[in-house]
């Protein structure tokens, strides 16, 4: 059995007569909980891909109170794996693209049915962003909580891939030697 209000599902075991509150995630509820990991990533509390004791601990009681209801960690770690997956997909489609805008009517990339054809055709996952995709604005604060950890496959070589790329001034960080 479960009840719904506008933020969770309360979920009842009858058997056992325990009952646990279900998360449902909005828009508002969404970008409450981007703007606390944002935080906690900036006080160094994601210290690898996922936060650590202290910035979970501060995760679960700061969106608790903001919400004005009940989160718990494997709630909040679910939801911060799925933003990861989305994000990891949005950045894999748009890829090295250039001249890419951005349809403010459709929220999404402004390019032509011929290339949204050709990247569905290539990873059919693609489709969910044909007309709702992520807006830059989400995309910076996403980029903020993802971009220095996660492996997106942009600076990845195999044997197989033929001749190592050459690394640009950008890619390489340049080191001053004294000669003391």
């Amino acid at each position: 059995m479960s009840k719904k209000n506008s933020n969770f599902t309360t979920t009842e075991n009858v058997a056992s007569g325990s009952r646990k509150l279900s998360a449902l995630w909005n828009a508002q509820t969404t970008a409450i909980f981007i703007d606390l990991c944002i935080k906690e990533v900036d006080l160094g509390n994601r210290p690898g891909t996922h936060f650590n004791k202290v910035g979970w601990a501060r995760l679960v009681t700061n969106i608790s109170k903001e919400i004005g209801r009940p989160y718990e960690k494997l709630q909040l770690k679910n939801k911060w794996d799925l933003l990861k997956k989305e994000w990891k997909l949005w950045k894999d489609l748009k890829g090295k693209e250039t001249g890419l805008g951005w349809n403010v009517a459709k929220n999404t990339v402004d390019a032509s049915e011929e290339w949204w054809q050709d990247k569905i055709k290539a990873e059919p996952k693609y489709a969910r962003f044909q007309f709702e995709g992520i807006s830059p604005e989400m995309e910076e604060k996403l980029d903020m909580m993802f971009l220095n950890v996660t492996a997106t496959g942009k600076h990845s070589w195999a044997p197989s891939s033929g001749v190592l790329p050459v690394e640009s001034d950008d890619d390489v960080n340049q080191l001053e030697v004294n000669g003391d």
